[in-house]
């Protein structure tokens, strides 16, 4: 969300730190995408390292924003859309985290009851296991058959954000090898390249007391996490709302900080199986 004044009132319980954006790593999404970038292995311990943030915004991503509003504007249709249209594609039915769930999340210590989210796989609509039809059938991709090219632009966000996780993963296993003996010098980016991850649509609709409700998507390997910038939605007009948005990060000492990207930059996060 966009920070206020009005909201860092109800964010009295946290301990927060001074903006850093000014100290946040930032590259180019050409650097990342190159073979082998100097440039990129210099800025890995401070991005990643032990006493970083666990994060770099890529910058100059291109075509990003354009995709993802298309797929964030599906998100809004997802959101507003009546319970029994949903049923097809709930994970109640489906199981495995695929489709469609609303759950309560909380935040400072207040539970909140208007997330939802649609996951689903990016590489494949199923899991591999010819040795048991059932269980390919079991966990393939639930779709709404009613927004017009969800599925397609879905699955090419998905893979977008894919690619540049698996060239980050690229440098960080050229990155380590300077320090500690690997057999397998792409261990890291053939877990991207070899596994059925998802992407994950979140969306937030907030009481009509609140002027607008968002939708962002992330996609995860258990590495590394590949984070959008999220739109905003006026709740009664359901357009757009152009604003910018600051990411909350808490850092190894428990203080929380605040980060701004824009539209046509990606945030890659390290999570808790990508430790150097």
């Amino acid at each position: 969300m966009k920070i206020t004044s009005k909201y860092l009132k109800s964010f009295s319980n946290f301990n927060f730190k001074k903006s850093f954006s000014d100290t946040v790593v930032k590259v180019d999404y050409s650097d990342v995408m190159s073979a082998k970038s100097k440039k990129i292995e210099e800025i890995i311990d401070k991005a990643f390292g032990r006493n970083s943030l666990g994060l770099v915004i890529l910058k100059n991503v291109p075509e990003i924003k354009k995709i993802k509003d298309v797929v964030l504007d599906s998100g809004l249709s997802l959101i507003n859309m009546p319970e029994s249209d949903k049923a097809d594609f709930t994970e109640e039915k489906i199981k495995d985290y695929l489709g469609w769930k609303e759950r309560d999340v909380t935040w400072n210590d207040k539970v909140d009851k208007f997330v939802g989210e649609f996951s689903a796989r990016t590489n494949n609509e199923t899991v591999f296991y010819p040795a048991d039809p059932k269980v390919e059938e079991k966990f393939l991709n639930v779709w709404p058959k009613n927004i017009p090219n969800f599925q397609k632009k879905f699955i090419e966000l998905g893979k977008k954000v894919g690619k540049i996780q698996s060239s980050m993963l690229n440098h960080i296993d050229n990155y380590l090898t300077n320090f500690i003996k690997i057999d397998n010098k792409n261990r890291l980016k053939n877990i991207v390249n070899h596994h059925d991850l998802f992407a994950m649509l979140l969306c937030y609709k907030p009481p009509k007391k609140l002027i607008s409700e968002w939708i962002n998507m992330h996609r995860d390997n258990g590495f590394i996490t590949g984070l959008v910038h999220p739109n905003y939605y006026n709740i009664e007009t359901k357009e757009r709302i152009d604003q910018s948005s600051s990411l909350q990060i808490k850092d190894r000492n428990g203080n929380f900080h605040f980060m701004n990207y824009s539209h046509d930059e990606i945030v890659l996060q390290k999570v808790e199986l990508c430790t150097l």
